[in-house]
């Protein structure tokens, strides 16, 4: 336990050191995606300090506890003996208790796909960090039935080398699954924000195919940028070639004492242009004492037209608002839609953060957009496109966002490359008599260093293969909560990124197998066979 003391501080130190360092690095990042994050410079609070090195050593003496047991436990004439002691199976108990996680993460999911309750989003939150420790609980369990299905292939490709590799990490299915766990947990966050993206692409690409029936779009540009004006709608309504233009608001309301996110619009136009599929009265006549609610929105609320809410907007001023009209088609225009006379008189400034439009018969797209870019300049040189070019851009964005969380969790995969390579390195210790043996009767340096390469593979493999399964299984539970509202939801497996995935693992297990594999084909034979 001491020793944990000592690693914890001088790792703690040099953790924060290298937050820092890290903390500047992403800084640099955020500006390359075109976010100032932070606006200003680094903040380094002395308490924020203060906690990271506290639960470094913390966390490093918990993580020393068990070990510290179980090397209590040894007896001294077994622990002169240089060769580890294998442990095959994963005990009972951890077998019962990761089942028991298993079943409860699982159902967790389920219930909150099936049932809609009020915390969706928290259940499927809970039920993902359980079901992760389900999977770690499992490792040793899982790991030779994975191991055996993946080591025959190495077998058939590399006999002796793949053969033996297989067994290594069979015999010891606890190393395998514990040397995978950190690679497993980087994975499954990679899946489910991939699957998640997919999916959010998909929509957005449906309701713009689906919805929106213009020929160009203005907006603010990626992660919102500079809203736009309320004068820019009317410069872009004289502009040669456009029939009309229908700005599109946002903002935060109070409906009922609940947050809901608004838009706002010019009525009349607005139907024009979108196909809601409304109900009740028609949007294009609502007044300033009724809003427009969508169906799902009215569903979850038990809502009916006709019905009065107290809404509140920015200004804070209490008002009762009739249910005139519901609508089917709400990701263009989200849950509540009002219009833009009456959020006027609630609001100090009136601004937008696009601006559909339609343009005559007979003109052409690309002379319109020009003329659209020289009209918009003046407020801020906000995106002109089409609609193929304005689905690209959305997608393009949600792209950029993934890269951006992707390189965020670049640190968590080269934490789990070190675990591999460490890992192997003390295997490679355990095991020198053995690999002595291994020389002795006839196997190369290049034979022995093969073997290693395929234990990295394969453990980094095992990683790959748990974090897919618990990153699609926890994608398919937040699609289905944080966008099953949608219309045009539809869970979506991005093939690709995952085979991407799965190959990117390849290329981290060789990668971690240099050191052990050059140390493993160094080892001498005669010193070797007269340890143990």
């Amino acid at each position: 336990m001491l020793e944990s003391v000592m690693i914890g501080i001088g790792a703690s130190m040099l953790g924060v050191l290298a937050g820092i360092g890290i903390a500047t690095g992403l800084k640099s990042v955020f500006e390359a995606f075109g976010l100032g994050l932070p606006t200003g410079g680094l903040n380094l609070k002395p308490s924020s300090l203060i906690w990271s090195f506290v639960v470094g050593v913390l966390v490093t003496i918990i993580a020393a506890i068990l070990p510290a047991i179980r090397g209590s436990r040894v007896a001294p004439v077994e622990a002169m003996r240089s060769a580890a002691v294998e442990v095959p199976l994963a005990g009972r108990v951890r077998t019962t208790f990761g089942a028991f996680l298993a079943a409860g993460g699982i159902g967790l999911l389920i219930w909150a796909v099936v049932a809609h309750p009020e915390n969706q989003l928290t259940l499927v939150g809970v039920g993902s960090v359980v079901a992760l420790l389900a999977m770690l609980a499992l490792g040793p369990v899982a790991a030779p039935a994975a191991t055996a299905v993946l080591g025959a292939a190495f077998a058939r490709f590399d006999a002796v080398p793949g053969s033996l590799a297989f067994q290594n990490s069979k015999r010891n299915p606890r190393r395998t699954a514990a040397t995978a766990s950190a690679l497993m947990v980087g994975v499954t966050v990679v899946v489910l924000f991939s699957v998640f993206i997919a999916s959010l692409k998909g929509i957005v690409t449906a309701a713009v195919d689906n919805t929106f029936g213009g020929d160009l779009v203005v907006s603010a540009g990626q992660f919102g940028g500079v809203p736009l004006p309320a004068e820019l709608t009317s410069s872009i309504q004289e502009v040669d070639g456009v029939e009309s233009a229908v700005p599109l608001g946002s903002g935060e309301m109070l409906v009922e004492g609940e947050g809901r996110r608004f838009t706002h619009s010019d009525r009349a136009a607005l139907t024009g242009i979108l196909d809601l599929e409304e109900r009740g009265d028609e949007i294009a006549g609502l007044g300033t004492e009724e809003i427009a609610v969508s169906n799902a929105v009215a569903e979850e609320q038990d809502w009916k037209l006709g019905d009065t809410v107290d809404v509140r907007f920015e200004d804070d001023q209490p008002l009762k608002l009739k249910i005139a009209s519901m609508y089917e088609h709400a990701d263009l225009v989200g849950e509540v839609l009002v219009g833009r006379d009456l959020y006027a008189q609630h609001s100090a400034l009136v601004s937008d953060q696009i601006v559909f439009i339609t343009i005559d018969e007979g003109a052409s797209v690309d002379t319109v957009a020009k003329a659209l870019k020289e009209v918009s300049a003046p407020f801020g040189k906000p995106d002109v496109r089409d609609r193929e070019s304005y689905t690209e851009s959305v997608s393009g964005n949600l792209d950029q966002l993934l890269g951006l969380i992707t390189v965020m969790l670049a640190l968590a995969i080269l934490i789990a490359v070190m675990g591999i390579a460490n890992t192997l390195s003390l295997s490679i210790v355990e095991r020198t008599r053995e690999l002595g043996l291994l020389r002795a009767v006839g196997m190369t340096r290049i034979q022995l260093r093969r073997m290693v390469l395929w234990e990295s593979i394969l453990v980094s493999l095992f990683g790959v293969l748990g974090g897919v399964v618990l990153g699609l299984g926890v994608g398919w539970a937040l699609v289905e909560t944080a966008l099953g509202d949608s219309a045009q939801a539809s869970y979506v497996v991005p093939v690709g990124q995952l085979v991407t995935v799965s190959l990117a693992a390849v290329v981290v297990g060789v990668w971690a197998s240099r050191k052990p594999s050059k140390r493993a084909s160094r080892v001498p034979v005669l010193s070797a066979l007269g340890e143990g």
